[in-house]
C-alpha cells in the first residue's frame, strides 16, 4: 500500500505555504530551516513580540535571499481592532462552566477570578446580557453587569485561556476604528521596512481598505494590502473588498466565532472563487494543522481540511501557532507540503475555468486563457511568462494549471509578491525591450531553470513593452 504522505515528495508543489514566525522559530537557523522545508511566505504577527524582534527576522530572510538569489514574500500583520485579555499569572488558566469572573481595566497580570484588559474600549462596548468569546470562540462568557470599568460575567462555556488571547465581540460596531492608535504607531515604525504585504485585520468594508491605502500612500514603498476576512460585515460586500485589495486572507478562527460555524465552508469556497476571478491571491488560514502545535502528526480531519482548501482552489495555506509556538514547526511544514502535493495531483480545476473567464473579455485575459488552453492541449511542460507588475502571471495562475508557471521579471519586489500565487515560480531576468530579444531570453532562462529541456515546446506570454504594467498582448509557442 502506498503511503500518501511519502509517495509524492518529488512532485512540484503549487500551493504556497505561509508560516507565522514566533518563539519556536525566531532564530536565524530555524528561519533558514523553514525556507529549506518549503516555506514561500513569512508572516510577522505584530500582535505579538516586539518590532525589534520582527525586524531581525525580516533581515534574516532578506540576507538569505540575497545570498542564495531566492525570493520570499513577507507579510506584516497589523493587530487591528482586536481586543485581548492581558497577561495571566502562570501563563494560562482554566475557566470552569458556571464560574463568575471579573474583568478589570489594568496593565497588570490577572489571576482568577480576575482577568485584566489593557484596552478600555472593551468597557464601552459591552452591556449586561451581551456575550463575548475568548480564544477563537473556545470560551463563551455572558455579561452580568458592567460598571466603573469592572465587568462581572458568567462562564457559559469553559476552557483553557492563556496570556494575550483574543476577545471576540460579535458585530463589532462600525464606529470602532479599522486602524487603532497602536496600528498607527506600528505603521510609522515600519514605513521604511522592506516588507511586501500588510495584512489588515477585521476588515468590515471597502472603506477600511481605502483608509489604510491612503495612510501608506506617502511611504517610500507602499505595501500591498491583504484584507483579512474575519467579520460578518465583510461578507456583505465581499466582491468589492476583493476588488479593492491586493490579496485576501480567510481568517477562519475569528470568522467562525462570529458567523454560524456551519456556514464557514460555504464562505471559504465563495471567497476563494471571487479572489480567483479578480486575479487576487487568497490565503486560507487558522487551525489548518492545529493539533500539531503539541503532536508530531495531524488528525485525519486536519489533513482533510488542508486538502479541502486546496480542492477549493486556494493560492496558499497558512500555518499560525503550528510554526509560531508549536513543538513541531518543521514537521508541520513538511506535512502541509506533502498534503498539498498529493491533493494537487488529484485536483481538477478545469470546470472552474469557463466560469472564471466568462466575465473577463479583455485582451489580457483572453491571451492568458489561450496560454492555459494551449499548454493543456499540447501537454506542454511549463507556461512561461515575462511580467513587469505580476499581473500576467496572476492571470494564468487563477486557472490553476497542472504545470508550473515560470514568471520572469526584472523587479525583485514583484518576484517576492508572486511567491504567494498558486503554481508560480519566480525568476529574475534583465529588462528586454525588443520582443525577439525577450523571447530568446525566456527560452534561455527556461532551459537554465531545468523546468524545460532542449527540444521542449513551451508557451510564452508577455506584455510588450515589458515596462507596461497590467497588460498582456503576446502569445507564442516556441521550441527550446
Amino acid at each position: 500500500m502506498i503511503d500518501f504522505l511519502t509517495s509524492v515528495n518529488n512532485l512540484p508543489r503549487k500551493t504556497k505555504i505561509v508560516a507565522t514566525i514566533g518563539p519556536s522559530v525566531a532564530n536565524p537557523e530555524k528561519i533558514v530551516k523553514l525556507i529549506q522545508e518549503g516555506v514561500d511566505v513569512f508572516r510577522l504577527n505584530f500582535s505579538h513580540g516586539t518590532l525589534e524582534e520582527h525586524f531581525s527576522v525580516l533581515q534574516t530572510i532578506r540576507k538569505y535571499d540575497s545570498q542564495q538569489k531566492e525570493f520570499h514574500g513577507v507579510i506584516g500583520d497589523l493587530p487591528g481592532p482586536k481586543l485581548r485579555i492581558g497577561e495571566i499569572q502562570g501563563e494560562e488558566a482554566e475557566l470552569l462552566n458556571g464560574a463568575i469572573i471579573y474583568i478589570i481595566h489594568s496593565t497588570l497580570p490577572g489571576s482568577l477570578p480576575v482577568i485584566t484588559v489593557e484596552n478600555d474600549m472593551l468597557f464601552a462596548l459591552l452591556k449586561a446580557g451581551d456575550i463575548f468569546f475568548i480564544n477563537d470562540g473556545l470560551v463563551r462568557l455572558r455579561i452580568l453587569s458592567n460598571q466603573n470599568r469592572i465587568i462581572l460575567c458568567k462562564v457559559e462555556k469553559g476552557g483553557i485561556i492563556s496570556s494575550r488571547k483574543g476577545i471576540n465581540i460579535p458585530y463589532l460596531p462600525d464606529s470602532f476604528p479599522s486602524l487603532t492608535a497602536r496600528d498607527l504607531l506600528i505603521l510609522e515604525a515600519i514605513k521604511d521596512w522592506d516588507l511586501d504585504f500588510l495584512a489588515l485585520s477585521f476588515v468590515r468594508g471597502v472603506k477600511d481598505i481605502l483608509t489604510l491605502r491612503k495612510k501608506i500612500s506617502p511611504f517610500k514603498k507602499p505595501f500591498s494590502i491583504i484584507a483579512k476576512i474575519e467579520k460578518p460585515q465583510a461578507l456583505d460586500e465581499i466582491e468589492d473588498i476583493v476588488e479593492a485589495s491586493d490579496g485576501i486572507m480567510i481568517a477562519r478562527g475569528d470568522l467562525g466565532v462570529e458567523i454560524p460555524v456551519e456556514s464557514v465552508p460555504f464562505w471559504q469556497k465563495k471567497i476563494i472563487f471571487e479572489s480567483r476571478r479578480r486575479c487576487k491571491p487568497v490565503i486560507v488560514a487558522t487551525q489548518m494543522l492545529d493539533s500539531m502545535i503539541r503532536n508530531p502528526i495531524p488528525t485525519r480531519a486536519e489533513v482533510s481540511d488542508v486538502a479541502g482548501a486546496i480542492f477549493d482552489g486556494t493560492d496558499a495555506i497558512m500555518l499560525s501557532g503550528e510554526t509560531a509556538m508549536g513543538d513541531f514547526p518543521m514537521e508541520s511544514v513538511q506535512i502541509a507540503s506533502k498534503i498539498a502535493r498529493y491533493t494537487e495531483n488529484h485536483a481538477d480545476f478545469v470546470p472552474d475555468v469557463q466560469k472564471i473567464i466568462s466575465d473577463n473579455t479583455d485582451l489580457s485575459s483572453a491571451i492568458s486563457f489561450g496560454a492555459w488552453e494551449i499548454a493543456r492541449n499540447l501537454k506542454l511542460p511549463v507556461i512561461v511568462t515575462a511580467t513587469y507588475s505580476g499581473s500576467t502571471a496572476r492571470r494564468i495562475s487563477r486557472f490553476r494549471p497542472n504545470i508550473p508557471i515560470l514568471a520572469f521579471s526584472p523587479q525583485y519586489h514583484i518576484l517576492r509578491h508572486l511567491k504567494l500565487s498558486y503554481g508560480v515560480i519566480p525568476f529574475s531576468m534583465n529588462l528586454c525591450t525588443e520582443p525577439s530579444e525577450l523571447i530568446e531570453e525566456m527560452k534561455r532562462l527556461t532551459l537554465a531553470s531545468r523546468f524545460g529541456k532542449k527540444g521542449d515546446k513551451i508557451v510564452i506570454t508577455a506584455g510588450v513593452p515589458l515596462q507596461k504594467s497590467g497588460f498582456t498582448n503576446l502569445l507564442q509557442v516556441e521550441e527550446i
